[in-house]
This record gives C-alpha cells, structure tokens and sequence, in this order.
C-alpha cells in the first residue's frame, strides 16, 4: 500500500516526539548553559571592557556549541532512528502501510527541526538579555549561524551513519571513526613516510577538511581585528574563523542525510541488530579495519616502544607488524560482524592480499622510488632558504644559498650515521625552501650531537654551526635587515650579572628608553655582528665560549605587524669582549664596563640567580 504523503508522516512524527523529548530538553539546557547562562558580563566595568569581554565571550560561545552539536547529533540519531536497530520495533514500522522513505525522512526531520527551533530561541534570550550591552548585532547572528550551520551538518551525518549500522551502540563509533577517518589515514601514510624516508617531514595534513572533528579543533579560533584600548574608549574587535567551512559542512550534511534515504530503501529488515547492515559494505569494514590497524598499529609500536631502531631493522619490524596488525584488525571485523571468536578457519587468502598491498607499498617507499631523499634544488631556483629556528627570515644571497646546499649534500652523504643519531643525543635542523616558481620544499634531519661529532671539524653538526654563523645568517638574526625605530621597540633593557659567591648570582636589569635601544641598536649591534663579533652560535657551548662572554647581555622586544595581527619579535645577545662597538656605547651611554660571564661548570650545572629590582637608565637620551 502506497504512503498517503512522500516525505513526511504526522503520526510517526508525534510518537518520536513522544518517546524521545528529554533530547530536545537536554539540548534547551546545554545551549542554555552555554549561551545566557554562561555568559558573565559585569556592567560596573569600562564600557570597552564589557564590550570585549562579551564578543569574546560570545564567539566561544559559539565554538562550544558547535563541539556540543556535533555530540547532539550522534544521540539525536541514536533516538530518531531507533527503529532501525531493535528487530521488533523494525517489524513493526514496515508493516505500517508507508514507504521506508517516508520513515526515514519522517525521523530526520523529527530531530532537526525541534533542534533549530531550540537554537532560534536561545539566540532570542541571547539577545534579550545582553543585546544592551553594544557588542554588536553581527555577533548575536554569528552565534547562531555557528549553531545552525553545525546542528544540520553534524546531524545529517550522522543519520547516514545510522543507516549503515543496525546496532544503537555502534552508531556513535562509526560516527566518530568516519568524522575522522581521513586526515587519520593520512596522517599514518605520512608516517610511514616519517619511518622510511630519510628527511621526510610535513607541518600539515592536506586532506584534514575531510574530517570535521579534527578540522575544527586546529582552525576554530578567532581571529583579532582591533585590539582593545580601554583608555581610549576602544574595544576589541573579532572574527570568527571557520563560519565557510561551517556553511560547507552542512550542505554535506544535507547531502549524506539524503544518502541515507538510497540505503534504507536497499537495507533489509533482517539486519536490525546487525554491526554492518548492508551486505555490500561487508568486506569494506573489513578491508578497512585491516587497514586502519596495520598502518596504526605499526606506527604506535615503532615510534613509541622502538624508537632505537633505524635503517633495515626498523624497516624489517615496520613492514612485519603492518601485516600483524592489519590481520588482527580483518578478524576483528569479522568477529564483530559474526559475533562469535570462531573466525580464524577462513579469510587467510583475502588477508594475504592486503598485506601484500602493504608490503608492496613498504617497499617503494623504501627504495625511494619517486627520489625524494635526493631530492635538491638547483641554486637558481631557489628564491630564499627559511632556518625557522636560527633565523627571522630566509636567507637570500647565493654565497649563503651554495653554502646550504654543500651542508644539505653532505647530510645526504652521511646517512648512515645520521639516522642512527635517535639512539643518543641528536638535534633536530629544519629545511624550508621557497623556490622562484611558487613551489616549496621541506625536509627535517637530526643530526648526532655526541662528543665525537662535535669535536669533528667535518661532521654535521658542525657544519651547521658554520651555517648559522653565515654574515647573512649572523645579521639577519639581529634584524639588520629592518629599518628599525623607535616606535617599533616595545620593550628593552640591559642585563649585568654579578656573583655573589661560586654558586649564585644576582641579576640586575637596566631598561632602556625606545631611543638608547636604537642606538645601541645601530651604533654597536650592527657593526658588531657585521664583524663577527656578536650573535655568535654554538650547539654547545665549550670552556673557550664561555671565556670570551662578558657578564653583560642585551634584550630588545619590538613589535611586528603580520597579517594575523600584531606579534612581538626578541633579540636577546649576550656581549663578547671582542664586541667593541657595543662595549663603547655601553660604557660611553651607560657608564657600564663588563667582567667575566658569571657560568657554572660544564656538566650543566644551573646557577641561582637572583633578579633585583629592574632600574632605569643612568643616562637618560631624549
């Protein structure tokens, strides 16, 4: 008998609504709880400052009910699609004279509607009690477009997840699973790159969009517009981040939700109980639970519990316990589907293709078939090198540019003994390479830090201190390409350090005006370090570095406008005796003359060191 309606049933619509109110109730409370309720304004403050504290307030707000509606969706599911899980309320729905469709759509809409009218309101008592204040209208609308956006999305999901499934308990696992499934997969093919590739390294997963519960957790925050000002009666402006992607996933909300109507009109009534309930997913949970588990599983045990394996034995246990675990994970799925321990008679020949097709892939990334280990750029395509740590910015003149690429051929010359370095100390060196048509490249080495190393004029390690005390290298760290004044310096001040006895010293700070720190800036830093005589680096530091330390070092904090907004940026050198222009403005400015560094012995032995009141300048400059 045909349905008297295509999509929608009242009766059914009003026994769900019967049986699962408490839902929509707990949903009312945690919006209210996180909304009007959680909000904390205190009127008796500067109004820029309740301004402030409100938008911000509001936008986390939001965020906490979008991480909230993605929980809400999987119960919500849970309830609404009930029947599709217990054999008896199964056969009783489909014996009524409507369409599975009809159901389908019927309990969907159930749960989705209450749940924005329920935002709609909260978004009205929001606005009642705190639209006063002047945080703006668009924040209100903010909060409740986050929470809209997020309830449909997350909830469409996870319909199409129900209808997968015919168990209430392994909806929410398989929710979260494929919420996640992606950038996880792709982060375990990364690191089997990691384990297998010599300098293989990456900052971010390319797929993390794919996966909306990891995505959200790395780019939800807000962005700051307008710093507050409260003196001058301004208050913080923001923006939240992520109301795109918010938009994006709710129309694939809309769209699995739809989805789900295809495999309930194909799902039979049996498979109510049921861990998979359509047939033809059946060897897909398994393949992927074979997969999922010999990818992870052999990357948490190498990297966590066999960290002192490198080269053929770490290759060796790598691809032997993918196969391990991606046949514990095949029988894992089989058990779940057949809920019995009896799986092990059968399945040998479909789990001796997938870890072939492990081993198979193990293998090429091994042999580096696409050449990625010995992969370097020419010198006239690169268009800067960035040194991330060593550096504020990349490193641009073709003297420099020649002199990494002899260190990065020579790292690849000494793997061996490079990729040994995880069994004892080691230093990690970064490599970020910006090339002239767009592209970049990126790589990561450690490098052995043992006594040999450093005490070998030809290794590694000690090339890389000879990089980072390149001229350009050695004046970019101390801004010499800036055209600093003193409108940028934030903060500065000189440090003398003062023993007390062989195993303590007191600390004595002297701030600087925004114009002595320019001059010492220009007038001793600069010419210093273009001679070698400041900013020097070392991976340790030896009873000869030590020597030629003063007691005296200098701080300068200055501000630095990026797109994001505005950053602090520190130089912090400690004054050599053979920096003599700075010693000169010190003593010529300050009345300062230097002594020995004040350290202690070379087994890492730490001072007490006790910070005196900070001081002004002997000699004031105007």
């Amino acid at each position: 008998m045909k349905s008297k309606t295509s999509f929608f049933d009242r009766r059914v619509s009003l026994h769900l609504l019967r049986r699962f109110w408490p839902l929509f109730l707990l949903w009312l409370a945690i919006l209210l709880l996180a909304g009007p309720v959680g909000l904390n304004v205190n009127a008796h403050q500067e109004p820029a400052r309740v301004i402030t504290d409100l938008r911000s307030d509001l936008l986390s707000s939001g965020r906490g009910a979008v991480w909230l509606s993605a929980l809400m969706g999987a119960l919500m599911a849970m309830g609404m699609l009930s029947y599709l899980y217990f054999p008896r309320d199964c056969g009783l729905i489909n014996s009524l004279p409507l369409r599975r469709e009809t159901v389908y759509f019927t309990a969907v809409l159930t749960g989705l509607v209450p749940m924005l009218l329920t935002d709609v309101l909260v978004f009205a008592l929001l606005w009642l009690f705190y639209g006063q204040y002047g945080a703006g209208a668009r924040y209100f609308l903010w909060w409740l477009e986050m929470t809209l956006l997020a309830n449909a999305g997350f909830y469409g999901f996870a319909c199409f997840c129900g209808t997968l499934t015919g168990n209430v308990l392994v909806l929410p696992a398989v929710y979260v699973v494929l919420n996640c499934a992606v950038a996880v997969f792709e982060a375990a093919v990364r690191g089997v790159f990691t384990a297998l590739l010599y300098g293989y390294t990456f900052d971010s997963l390319l797929l993390e969009w794919a996966s909306p519960l990891l995505w959200l957790t790395d780019h939800a925050e807000s962005t700051v517009l307008t710093h507050m000002e409260a003196e001058r009666g301004i208050a913080a402006d923001y923006a939240p981040i992520g109301l795109g992607y918010l938009a994006g996933l709710c129309a694939a909300g809309i769209v699995f939700a739809l989805l789900g109507a295809l495999v309930i009109r194909r799902r039979h009534m049996e498979t109510a109980g049921e861990v998979v309930a359509v047939p033809i997913l059946r060897p897909v949970f398994r393949a992927c639970m074979a997969l999922g588990c010999g990818m992870l599983g052999s990357m948490v045990l190498v990297e966590e519990f066999l960290r002192g394996l490198y080269g053929t034995g770490k290759f060796a246990t790598l691809a032997l316990s993918m196969c391990a675990f991606a046949a514990l994970g095949w029988f894992a799925a089989e058990m779940l589907m057949k809920k019995t321990l009896r799986v092990f008679d059968h399945g040998w020949r479909e789990i001796g293709v997938l870890c072939a097709g492990l081993l198979v892939f193990a293998v090429l990334t091994k042999l580096d078939v696409a050449g990625y280990e010995t992969r370097i750029p020419a010198a006239e395509d690169i268009e800067s090198i960035d040194m991330t740590y060593m550096a504020s910015s990349g490193i641009t003149e073709r003297e420099s540019i020649d002199a990494w690429l002899d260190f990065h051929r020579g790292i690849i010359a000494h793997r061996e003994r490079n990729e040994a370095a995880e069994s004892g100390p080691w230093y990690g060196v970064p490599m970020f390479y910006r090339l002239r048509d767009g592209s970049t490249l990126r790589r990561f080495y450690k490098l052995p830090t043992d006594n040999e190393s450093r005490a070998d004029p030809a290794s590694d390690i000690r090339a890389w201190e000879n990089i980072n005390n390149l001229p350009e290298v050695r004046l970019k760290r101390v801004w010499a390409d800036k055209a600093l004044t003193a409108d940028d310096i934030h903060e500065a001040w000189i440090e003398v350090r003062t023993p007390l006895d062989a195993q303590s010293a007191i600390s004595n700070h002297i701030v600087l005006t925004p114009a002595q720190a320019v001059s010492l800036w220009r007038e001793g830093i600069i010419p210093d370090a273009e001679a070698g005589n400041i900013a020097r680096w070392r991976i340790r530091d030896s009873a000869e570095d030590d020597a030629e330390r003063t007691n005296i070092s200098v701080a300068i904090m200055c501000r630095v406008r990026r797109e994001e907004g505005m950053f602090m940026d520190h130089l912090d050198e400690q004054v050599l005796f053979s920096s003599e222009n700075t010693l000169r403005w010190l003593k010529d400015n300050m009345g300062l003359t230097p002594s020995e560094q004040i350290h202690g012995s070379h087994d890492d032995q730490q001072l007490e060191i006790a910070a005196l009141p900070i001081e002004q300048p002997q000699n004031q400059q105007q």
